[in-house]
């Protein structure tokens, strides 16, 4: 049986896992998706672009 440190560090290391993965698969998906592209845009653009989605808020529908 592993020991509470053990436990405490293997917990630790999955929810920063997560985290990594939450906040870095769309990112990701967007740079794979513009380095595999043809004709393959510039690194400003696919930064630009990057910048765009992250920034972007949902409108709100009034009713």
């Amino acid at each position: 049986m592993p020991s509470e440190e053990t436990k405490e560090r293997i917990i630790k290391a999955v929810e920063l896992g997560r985290t990594v993965l939450h906040y870095g698969w769309i990112p990701l998906i967007i740079y794979v998706g513009y380095t595999r592209s043809n004709p393959q845009p510039s690194l400003i653009k696919c930064v630009v672009s990057l910048c765009v989605v992250l920034s972007h808020k949902p409108n709100s529908i009034a009713g």
